[in-house]
């Protein structure tokens, strides 16, 4: 089975999952003659009607067991299928009797042993197949999802020894039929919109009546007294030619992205994006995104949205096979300008998190920056798993499993979480869904709902140090009056840390001067504080070994430090650089104070002149200046590797040194021949 092959069966079973037939094969069969019956099979396989081709391909089995290449065919539709008990019997037949000519037969065995929760036999045949297969355009490839999966078949172990404390529902049978039911989209604490083919059992079309074929549609399902119920079609975004479903709101909810799918000359299913955009109560008729996103017989499908933390602007993120994919599907993101209504180039979302297997649904919590999403590619109970990983753009967190029992030895897609972090919904073909043609043919719908939720939220409280004598000597000397600072609108920004800094959120503090964040257990995060736009304090918080839900409080004394330069009055003798009495005095009122009030900041000490004078000479009159001021505050005790002597002469003015008619600005030569501190460095970290 060649992996451009099963992608396209991915697509078929997840984002269309057609189930249907051109006619009814137990009819057809009995018209024909047997050597028909392949040619039949092979022209279901390429409409993507697994089923019928299973049923002719099977009838061929029938009258002739000992075809292997017809027994392959059946191992490789039955694991397309989802029915792992009939790919196992039949991957297995075809191993023992042609290992050589379909090596692959060994590896496929092993994933339907392990989708079925057979762990200690997958991991002997993953194992025996990394010896066996040597030879293969796909070698590597193939070695290193069966490394993946033989690690997975340990990893189900510990997972299930861990469970997750949660209660998992499947969803009421109004809302989940026998076909494919995904992609649940929470509008609010009770109502969801959701993907599906609502059909009881296999439906059957006329070929050349295309208006006849079923379609997937968006329907919207509402919780009444803890039971969720059907409730009817959205059909502002349905259509009647194209399958429609994967939709996403953007974060502010004015806009809803979603997917309408078609089959291209080649009979294969293309996925693109379209968006609607809400004006009022009403939702616009969708348009379909540009083909910066949007490329000719490729997918574009399965939105979801965050924001850029700096910007503000939208980030789309979707999952393509577009030219530059690692594996089948990739996760890539592009950024959306508003006011110019456009996006930018997509780019790959990241090597930690594209494999060379697919990955699948994400979603993003924009609240906490957390993505979750599905893949085959990393070690995983089997099939899909869910993972989730933190950040933005390329910068994200090592993915880690979310857990059993939300993950199974089946697949599992289509996670989402609603804002409260305590329940959300995910999508699964585990035993015990509504089945259609086997006991997990077919995805159905779940919620979950942690029993034991650790809710950890985080009150920081800034207090400006008004009365701080380096507080006042600075605002004295930037004109600023201390009954005007204010700790209202403190820009504030929380950062993950757990070995790589992820910034995950940013708010300003209320008129209180308060900042509120909700935080997760067994994390380390930091808490930088703009500090009235001077250099920012950094406060050091921790998850870990909480056990229960609390609220951190934490009270943050702003003293200002300014990363401007701050003019200091002292005055030399003309054409003199040694210190007057009356700048020595000036010094011991400011600097000193400054230097003996905080003893961890390193500055810089610089001295200027007007541009009377040759430009060189200026420059050596100003460095001796400086040097003065710095030999002065080593005496009085302050250690020499925190002070930096600069003279930078006429380089930099802050006023003109003449007027426009050529004459002298007096006024502008006095501000010119300055000094000033600026703080380079400084350590402010504290820990909570």
């Amino acid at each position: 089975m060649k992996r451009t092959s099963q992608n396209l069966i991915i697509l078929i079973i997840f984002l269309l999952s057609v189930f249907t037939a051109n006619s009814q094969p137990e009819e057809t069969i009995k018209r024909m003659q047997p050597w028909q019956t392949q040619s039949f099979a092979k022209a279901a396989e390429r409409e993507g009607d697994i089923y019928s081709a299973i049923d002719y391909y099977e009838y061929h089995h029938k009258i002739s067991p000992g075809n292997v290449k017809t027994n392959y065919k059946l191992a490789e539709l039955y694991l397309k299928s989802r029915n792992y008990e009939k790919a196992e019997e039949f991957f297995i037949e075809v191993y023992k009797v042609a290992s050589k000519k379909y090596p692959l037969s060994l590896y496929y065995y092993s994933q339907a042993l392990m989708m079925q929760g057979k762990y200690d036999e997958a991991k002997d045949n993953f194992a025996k197949f990394l010896k066996e297969y040597k030879k293969g355009k796909d070698v590597k490839i193939y070695k290193t999802l069966a490394i993946n999966q033989l690690n997975g078949c340990d990893l189900a172990k510990i997972l299930k020894d861990s469970s997750l404390k949660v209660v998992i529902s499947h969803l009421d049978e109004s809302v989940n039929k026998a076909h494919i039911d995904y992609n649940p989209i929470i509008v609010d604490d009770n109502t969801i919109w959701y993907s599906s083919l609502r059909a009881e059992s296999v439906q059957y079309y006329d070929v050349s009546d295309s208006a006849k074929y079923p379609l997937r549609k968006f329907y919207k399902a509402t919780k009444v007294n803890g039971k969720w119920n059907f409730i009817d079609t959205l059909e502002n975004f349905n259509d009647t030619v194209f399958d429609v479903g994967n939709g996403a709101f953007s974060v502010d909810k004015t806009r809803f992205y979603f997917t309408k799918c078609f089959k291209n000359w080649k009979n294969k299913t293309i996925c693109h994006l379209w968006v609607s955009k809400k004006n009022g109560n009403e939702w616009e008729t969708p348009e379909k995104l540009d083909e910066n996103i949007n490329i000719d017989n490729y997918t574009s499908t399965q939105p979801t949205l965050g924001t850029d933390l700096k910007t503000g602007n939208d980030i789309l993120y979707f999952v393509s096979d577009r030219p530059g994919t690692k594996g089948g599907l990739d996760i890539w993101y592009t950024i959306y300008n508003k006011q110019r209504n456009s996006y930018k180039t997509p780019k790959k979302i990241g090597t930690k998190i594209n494999t060379v297997g697919n990955e699948f649904s994400p979603y993003y919590d924009n609240n906490l920056r957390n993505l979750y999403f599905s893949t085959d590619g990393l070690p995983g109970m089997g099939g899909y798993d869910i993972f989730k990983t933190t950040g933005e753009g390329t910068n994200w967190t090592d993915p880690v499993n979310f857990g059993y029992p939300v993950n199974s030895q089946t697949d599992d897609v289509y996670f989402t979480i609603n804002d409260n972090r305590k329940q959300g919904f995910f999508v699964s073909n585990r035993e015990g869904g509504v089945s259609l043609k086997h006991k997990t043919c077919c995805d159905d719908i779940y919620e979950f709902i942690f029993t034991e939720f650790i809710d950890i939220k985080f009150i920081g409280t800034l207090i400006a140090n008004k009365d701080n004598s380096v507080f006042r000597i600075i605002n004295e000397r930037m004109g600023i009056k201390t009954t005007d600072q204010s700790v209202d609108s403190i820009k504030t920004t929380l950062s993950l840390n757990n070995g790589k800094l992820i910034d995950i959120n940013s708010k300003r503090t209320d008129s209180l001067g308060n900042c509120y964040y909700n935080l997760e257990a067994n994390n380390n995060y930091e808490l930088r504080i703009n500090n009235f736009g001077y250099f920012e304090k950094v406060i050091k918080i921790s998850t870990v070994g909480i056990t229960q839900s609390t609220t951190l409080l934490d009270t943050v004394i702003i003293n200002p430090i300014p990363q401007k330069p701050i003019p200091v009055n002292i005055y030399y003798d003309f054409d003199k650089y040694n210190l007057t009495k009356q700048a020595k005095n000036t010094i011991d009122s400011t600097l000193l104070i400054v230097l003996e009030e905080i003893p961890n900041v390193l500055v810089e000490l610089s001295s200027h002149t007007d541009s009377k004078g040759e430009d060189e000479y200026n420059k050596e009159l100003s460095q001796k200046r400086a040097e003065s001021v710095v030999d002065y505050l080593i005496k009085k005790g302050i250690a020499k590797n925190r002070l930096i002597a600069k003279g930078y002469g006429e380089e930099k003015p802050i006023a003109p040194n003449e007027n426009p008619d050529g004459s002298d600005n007096e006024l502008g030569r006095d501000k010119n021949r300055r000094t000033e501190f600026k703080f380079v460095h400084i350590d402010v970290e504290t820990e909570f």
